[in-house]
């Protein structure tokens, strides 16, 4: 099965991108493994913190955070491709409030009080039970203007809320690409990056926005990551309109390769060194910071590049793993990080090494998270609706002649039942299209 797609065939039924799945699939699980990390790090506050903190582990994680968070909107931003090939801007729109904006308010309203008590108590903010906290902490909620104060509150669900916002504006954008106009743009854009070391003139509209912004808005996932982040979104969109740009992220994933180790070497020298650390927290507009700026930009786009290239190469293929995990990465990532700061307020304070901590914090947190996913949330229709999964269908019946009878299971909003991901769709591309992809993980898309 090709993982490009070949301009002016002629209309078949399009094949599935797999490797689109696998890579977020991977990106949550890394995710995941990143925020068990978090306590043993040397890298800021976190919900809770060990007394001993490892530079191994440090590197890591910021290596990790260079490029985790923007493949995923780079995914999502795919995934809206594919998703408005065959919807209406209205439909498209609905589909993401139902499965975006809901989990938010769910995960906002449930699982952020629970970790925002573990981490008050850590840090003797508050005393008291988890019932007299809960009604302080929903007191205690202070929008700004400061975009931050979503993650602040929020935790790890302004992913979510960033996304949401993401498409809605960009779908002025979006839909123009989709016409003769925007057809051309695209197509000039992709002549362009199928030259020689095309596909880095990518690299500029991020590390502008870094430069510019960073120094005034050093905050994470204030403005300047919100610009930043959306940038990536655009991107997706953009990188999977026409299969040259993937044959072209292919090509270059060699090259792009070696220059990710090298800025990665060297950031990780200025931070050994020193200004690296002060570059990163407390950025400015010194030309030491702002060439610290473009570098991470480079950095992360060359990382972006090597994935997406490997992930043409060695993911696009199906399997019944695949299909589970992809239906569960929304409800995983809801779930993930509440569960590991509950359980690391717990294992953090006991006396051992980093290694065995980490490993039994990683491992009851997994075992947890995916109980809870195949108990509750992937059997029970409500709890699906609420974790942005659509209702399944009952499993076929017969009657007492033998025949089959399908029965909807209470609480079905009237969409088609959540059946096995399709090898290929039922609609026909017109010719010159991409291959559809299913629009039913709306987590990145």
């Amino acid at each position: 099965m090709s993982a490009f797609r070949t301009e002016g065939a002629a209309p078949t039924k399009p094949e599935r991108l797999f490797y689109l799945d696998w890579l977020r699939v991977l990106a949550v699980l890394g995710i995941f493994v990143v925020h068990t990390l978090r306590p043993f790090d040397s890298l800021g506050d976190w919900n809770i913190k060990n007394r001993e903190q490892s530079l191994v582990v440090s590197l890591i994680v910021g290596w990790g955070n260079e490029w985790g968070i923007p493949l995923l909107f780079v995914l999502a931003g795919a995934a809206s491709w594919f998703a408005l090939r065959s919807h209406t801007g209205r439909h498209f729109l609905r589909e993401r409030s139902l499965r975006l904006l809901i989990p938010f308010v769910v995960g906002f309203l449930l699982l952020s009080p629970p970790q925002a008590y573990v981490e008050a108590l850590t840090h003797g903010t508050f005393a008291g039970s988890f019932l007299q906290f809960v009604p302080w902490f929903f007191a205690h909620v202070q929008p700004n203007w400061h975009i931050v104060w979503i993650s602040i509150y929020t935790y790890h669900l302004w992913f979510l809320a960033f996304l949401w916002l993401y498409s809605l504006l960009a779908l002025p954008l979006f839909l123009s690409l989709r016409g003769a106009a925007g057809s051309r743009v695209l197509g000039t854009l992709a002549a362009w990056c199928a030259r020689p070391g095309g596909i880095l003139l990518f690299i500029l509209p991020i590390a502008l926005i870094q430069m510019a912004l960073r120094g005034a808005f050093p905050a994470y996932t204030d403005w300047a990551d919100f610009a930043y982040f959306f940038a990536f979104f655009v991107y997706g969109y953009v990188l999977f309109s026409q299969p040259s740009f993937a044959r072209a992220i292919h090509r270059h994933g060699p090259i792009a390769l070696v220059i990710g180790l090298v800025c990665s070497l060297l950031m990780a020298v200025a931070f050994l060194a020193g200004p690296g650390l002060s570059w990163e927290t407390s950025p400015d507009y010194t030309l030491g910071s702002l060439l610290y700026q473009l570098l991470r930009s480079i950095n992360t786009w060359a990382w972006l590049v090597v994935i997406l290239a490997s992930g043409i190469s060695y993911l696009n293929r199906n399997s019944r793993v695949l299909h589970s995990a992809n239906e569960a990465t929304l409800p995983f990532y809801v779930l993930h990080h509440p569960v590991i700061a509950v359980i690391a307020f717990y294992v953090v304070p006991w006396s051992m090494g980093i290694l065995p901590k980490w490993l039994i914090l990683m491992t009851l947190s997994l075992a947890l998270i995916l109980a809870v996913y195949a108990l509750l949330i992937r059997r029970v229709n409500a709890m699906r609706w609420l974790f942005g999964l659509k209702p399944r269908k009952a499993a076929p019946r017969q009657d007492g002649n033998g025949r089959e009878q399908e029965e909807h299971q209470a609480g079905s909003l009237g969409s088609k039942a959540d059946e096995p991901v399709p090898l290929h769709t039922a609609r026909e591309a017109p010719s010159g299209t991409e291959p559809a992809q299913s629009d039913e993980h709306a987590f990145t898309g």
